[in-house]
């Protein structure tokens, strides 16, 4: 019997190139559909219409380093998103326009939904450690 021991998700994703291709497929199946889940869901919470610069400026980067070692990111190009997202106090325009409070949206933030989609991908990747065959121990 064959024993391999990763203290950590993160120290097991480092060292994908000697886990079973299984697990390295599972795992890369589990971060495209957590992209994939964020992506929608941001594109769900962005306002339609005039603003449809924070829809049009989401997107998903691959970066694969090696042939087990991937990274993916979903980022917002719109150079407006973090007035959304965060909110802004009153403001008013250089001309002296006032142009108001934008109320924020935190809970529907890229970073709150990434974190919660990230979690989902974590546990699809214990699941799938799980399934090849490997005991998972710890607090998750």
């Amino acid at each position: 019997m064959v024993r391999m021991t990763w203290q950590g998700l993160d120290v097991l994703i480092a060292d994908l190139d000697t886990a079973p291709s299984s697990v390295v497929l599972a795992a890369h199946d589990a971060l495209y559909n957590a992209a994939e889940r964020t992506e929608r869901e941001m594109l769900s919470n962005y306002p339609q219409g005039e603003t449809g610069h924070l829809r049009a400026g989401l997107s998903i980067d691959e970066i694969k380093t090696t042939s087990v070692h991937l990274s993916i990111a979903v980022k917002s190009s719109a150079p407006h998103a973090h007035l959304w997202e965060q909110g802004t106090a009153e403001r008013e325009m250089p001309s002296g326009k006032d142009v108001g409070r934008v109320v924020p949206h935190l809970s529907q933030s890229l970073v709150v939904v990434a974190e919660r989609h990230r979690r989902e991908m974590e546990l699809e990747i214990i699941a799938a450690v799980q399934a090849a065959g490997f005991t998972v121990e710890g607090d998750f």
